[in-house]
C-alpha cells in the first residue's frame, strides 16, 4: 500500500499511500525545528483523519497552547487529515537524555495477514528497531529534540499495526501514548494486547507498555483485494459459444468488471483483447489465466488521456465488432462543501473524454462507421439512487449518457450500451456486503 503502485492499486484507495506516522513525525519534527531547548514528551495523541496520497500536498498548522503543549493540524486541500496533540516538559540541558549508545537493525520480514476472527487474545512483544543515522537523516530535528527512546516506541507503533495487528490489510486509525516521568534510558521492546475488537466495524484495540510509556492504539482491518471468480468458474457460467466471432476491445480489462467482462467473453468463444494503463502484472495475469485453459486473449498498454490509438486497433487481425470501455480513475466520496470542479473534470477526461479519443478514429473510417460496432460503456445506478458525497461522479456519469447518445446520432449503425449498473464487487467497492465474485459475473453476463 506504501511502496508498490500496483499493488496498492488493488485496494479500495487505488494508490500509495504515505504512513501515517511518518506524516506525523515529519510535522513534530517541523514544530520542533522552532524551539530552543530540548524537550521530553508526556502525553500524544493523534488522529489519523484522512489517508495521504505519495505526492500530494500537505499543509501543516502549529499551534501553541501554553508553555508546554502544542496542537498540530495536517490539511490537504483545505480539510483536516491529521490531528496531534502534544504535552511535554522543556529540557535545561542543551541536548535531551535517554540517547542510545547502540542500535539494533533487522525485524519482522514481512506482515501477517490476520483476520479479526483471530485476534481475540492477542498478545505479545515487539522488538524494537533503531538507526540512529537513518532517522535522523529524515527526522533531524526531531533527534536532536526529542530522546532517542520516545521517538523509537512511536515508530514501534506503527509497526505493530502494520506488521503484526491487524498486519498486512491494515488502517491505522489513532494513537494516544502516555510517557513516565522517570524514562530509562534504554528501551528494546513494546509489548501489545488486543483489548477490544468488533467485527462489525472491523476495529481493534490495543494496549500497549515498555519501560519508557504506555498507551494505546486503534486501527481497522481493511478489505482485502479483491479476487474476482476464476476463468473455470465463469466458463461453468456458459455451455455455449455464443460470443463467438467477436473481435472484442476492452480498455481497462486488467482488473475489475473489465477482468470479469473478459473472461466472460472468452468462456463465450470471443477474441479479446485488454488494456491497462499501469497493471501491466495484473493484465498478464488474466492473460495467462484464459489462455492456458484455451480462452483467447491478448493484452496491450493503453492509457486513455494519452494512449496511441493505434497500438489497441492493430492488436486485431480483423475489424473490432465490440468495445467495452471500463477506464476510470479512482472515485471516492468528496467532502467539498458544495462542489469539487477538479474532480469532476478528472471523472469527466475518463468516462467523456477518454471514450471520445478512443472513438474518434472510428466515427472517421468509412468502414467502420458503416457496420455493426457494439460498445458497452457502463453507467451507475446512482443516477437513480442519489448518493451524497458523489455528486461529481454522478455527473460525469450523467455526462458519458449524452455523449453516448450523441455517438448514436453520428453513427446510426452502432449499438451503444449504457446501463446503469448496481454496485458489485470490485476493489473501489470491496465493502459491498455479502458480495460473492461469481455473482458479480452472473450479473454482467445478463448485459453482454
Amino acid at each position: 500500500l506504501h511502496l508498490d503502485p500496483v499493488r496498492a492499486r488493488r485496494y479500495k484507495f487505488g494508490s500509495t499511500l504515505i504512513h501515517g506516522l511518518n506524516g506525523s513525525l515529519r510535522a513534530i519534527d517541523l514544530a520542533t525545528s522552532k524551539m530552543v531547548n530540548p524537550i521530553m514528551l508526556r502525553e500524544i495523541s493523534i488522529q489519523f483523519v484522512k489517508p495521504v496520497f505519495q505526492e500530494e500536498t500537505v499543509e501543516v498548522f502549529i499551534g501553541k497552547l501554553s508553555v508546554d503543549k502544542i496542537s498540530i493540524e495536517l490539511h490537504k486541500d483545505g480539510k483536516r487529515v491529521q490531528i496531534i496533540d502534544i504535552s511535554f516538559e522543556v529540557l535545561k540541558d542543551t541536548t535531551p537524555n535517554m540517547r542510545y549508545s547502540t542500535y539494533w537493525k533487522g525485524g519482522l520480514a514481512n506482515p501477517q495477514e490476520l483476520l479479526i476472527e483471530d485476534i481475540g487474545d492477542l498478545r505479545g512483544e515487539l522488538k524494537l528497531q533503531w538507526d540512529e543515522l537513518a532517522f535522523e537523516a529524515v527526522f533531524p530535528s526531531l533527534k536532536k529534540m526529542i530522546p532517542d527512546v520516545q521517538c523509537s516506541t512511536l515508530l514501534g507503533t506503527t509497526k505493530i499495526v502494520g506488521m503484526i495487528c491487524p498486519g498486512l490489510n491494515s488502517v491505522y486509525a489513532s494513537l494516544r501514548l502516555k510517557f513516565r516521568a522517570s524514562s530509562e534510558n534504554s528501551v528494546s521492546s513494546l509489548n501489545y494486547r488486543v483489548v477490544s475488537s468488533d467485527a462489525r466495524f472491523s476495529r481493534v484495540v490495543m494496549s500497549i507498555h515498555n519501560s519508557v510509556g504506555e498507551g494505546e492504539i486503534e486501527a481497522f482491518f481493511r478489505p482485502p483485494p479483491v479476487q474476482q471468480a476464476t476463468y473455470t468458474s465463469i466458463c461453468g457460467l456458459l455451455n455455449d459459444n455464443r460470443f463467438a466471432g467477436r473481435n472484442a476491445l476492452i480498455i481497462g480489462g486488467s482488473r475489475g468488471i473489465g477482468e470479469v467482462i473478459a473472461k466472460l467473453l472468452a468462456a463465450g468463444g470471443a477474441n479479446s483483447v485488454i488494456t491497462y494503463a499501469n497493471g501491466k502484472e495484473d493484465a498478464d495475469c488474466v492473460e495467462k489465466e484464459i489462455t492456458q485453459s484455451g480462452g483467447c486473449c491478448k493484452v496491450v498498454p493503453y492509457n486513455v488521456l494519452s494512449g496511441e490509438r493505434n497500438i489497441v486497433f492493430n492488436a486485431f487481425e480483423g475489424m473490432i465488432t465490440h468495445i467495452y470501455y471500463l477506464a476510470s480513475p479512482l472515485v471516492g466520496k468528496s467532502d467539498s462543501a458544495l462542489w469539487d470542479h477538479a474532480a469532476f473534470s478528472n471523472y469527466c477526461r475518463y468516462y467523456v473524454q477518454g471514450l471520445a479519443d478512443l472513438l474518434a478514429p472510428l466515427v472517421q473510417n468509412k468502414d467502420y462507421r458503416r457496420s455493426d460496432l457494439a460498445i458497452f460503456v457502463p453507467s451507475t445506478v446512482f443516477l437513480n439512487e442519489a448518493g451524497q458525497g458523489f455528486g461529481e461522479y454522478v455527473a460525469a456519469k450523467s455526462a458519458a449518457e449524452v455523449f453516448c447518445t450523441q455517438v448514436r446520432l453520428k453513427c446510426p449503425s452502432w449499438t451503444l450500451e449504457v446501463p446503469r449498473l448496481p454496485r458489485l464487487l470490485t476493489d473501489q467497492t470491496s465493502a459491498v456486503v455479502n458480495a460473492r465474485p461469481l455473482e458479480t459475473a452472473k450479473t454482467i453476463l445478463e448485459y453482454l
